[in-house]
C-alpha cells in the first residue's frame, strides 16, 4: 500500500515472490491484508438499519500528477473528505485523501474473484483510531472505458487538475465491504480500516495495459508477477458488508462493530 524506500532507487523488498519473504509484521501479524472477501461469511447491515453506516465524500480538483514508483503508479493530494456516518448513536468518523495508487492484478478478492485493477484510495485518521484508511475499487476488463483511468493516464508524469468525480459519480456511497487489515506492503502496518466499494467498474483492455504492461506482463517485474501481495489469512475477522438494500429490519451491535465503529 504505501511505498517504503531504503534509498532513492534500492527496495528492501520485492514482488518476486508475491510478499511471501518479506519480514516482521508481514510474518506475524494477526490482520493482514489483502483478503479475499467471502460473501458467505460477511454480516451484511441493510440500508434503513439504525446500524447502517453511509459513506459522503466532499471532492476537490487538485493540480498534480501521476508517476511510477518501483512497485506502483500513484498520485498524490488531497482530492477529497470522507464522512462516515451512522444515524443510531451519532457515530462519526472523518478523514482525508492523501493519495491513491494501483495494484494490477487486484490484492483483495471478492468471493474468490481476482480483478484486472483495483485502487487503494489512502486517507488518514485524525482521530488516530486507525493507522489509515483505505477506500479500495475493483475494476474488470470489458468493452467499455472507463474515465477515471483516462484521467489517470492523462497525469502520466505531466501536471493536470486532478479529481475523483469520475470515480465517485455519487457522493453517497450505500454499499460497501468494512474489516480490519494491514498496509499491503512492508512494514505492513496493522489497524488499518478497509472500505471497498462494492461495484465494480469497467475497463478496457488497453486501460489495464497502461499498467499491467509494467507488472504483470513484464518479466522483468517480479517475474511477469504483478504487483499485488498475495491473500492473507482472514483468521477469522469480521466482514460487515453495508448494503444499499432498504431494510427495514434491526440489527443486533456486534462487539466487532462496537469496537470498529
Amino acid at each position: 500500500m504505501l511505498i517504503i524506500l531504503l534509498s532513492a532507487t534500492v527496495l528492501a523488498w520485492d514482488y518476486n515472490q508475491k510478499g511471501a519473504d518479506w519480514e516482521g509484521q508481514c510474518v506475524n501479524g494477526t490482520f493482514q491484508s489483502p483478503i479475499n472477501i467471502g460473501l458467505a461469511d460477511a454480516e451484511t447491515i441493510k440500508n434503513g438499519s439504525e446500524k447502517h453506516i453511509q459513506l459522503n465524500f466532499t471532492l476537490f480538483t487538485q493540480e498534480t500528477k501521476g508517476y511510477w514508483t518501483n512497485t506502483t503508479y500513484k498520485i498524490e493530494g488531497q482530492f477529497a473528505n470522507m464522512t462516515a456516518s451512522r444515524p443510531s448513536d451519532q457515530w462519526y468518523q472523518s478523514s482525508s485523501v492523501l493519495q491513491l495508487h494501483f495494484h494490477s492484478p487486484s490484492e483483495n478478492h471478492l468471493d474468490g474473484t481476482e480483478y484486472d485493477l483495483e485502487v487503494h484510495i489512502v486517507m488518514n485518521d485524525p482521530t488516530n483510531r486507525f493507522t489509515y484508511i483505505v477506500y479500495a475499487v475493483f475494476f474488470k476488463q470489458s468493452e467499455v472505458n472507463n474515465s477515471f483511468i483516462s484521467d489517470c493516464i492523462e497525469a502520466e508524469d505531466k501536471n493536470v487538475n486532478f479529481t475523483l468525480a469520475n470515480l465517485i459519480n455519487d457522493p453517497l456511497v450505500d454499499d460497501f465491504y468494512a474489516f480490519i487489515g494491514s498496509l499491503t506492503t512492508p512494514p505492513c502496518s496493522e489497524n488499518v480500516l478497509w472500505l471497498v466499494d462494492g461495484e465494480v467498474r469497467n475497463v478496457t483492455q488497453t486501460q489495464v495495459e497502461f499498467f499491467s504492461k509494467k507488472w504483470a506482463n513484464s518479466t522483468e517485474f517480479a517475474g511477469g508477477n504483478g504487483n499485488d501481495r498475495q491473500i492473507q489469512f482472514n483468521n477469522y475477522r469480521q466482514i460487515i458488508h453495508y448494503d444499499d438494500y432498504a431494510s427495514v429490519l434491526g440489527f443486533t451491535v456486534t462487539a466487532f462493530i462496537a469496537l470498529m465503529f
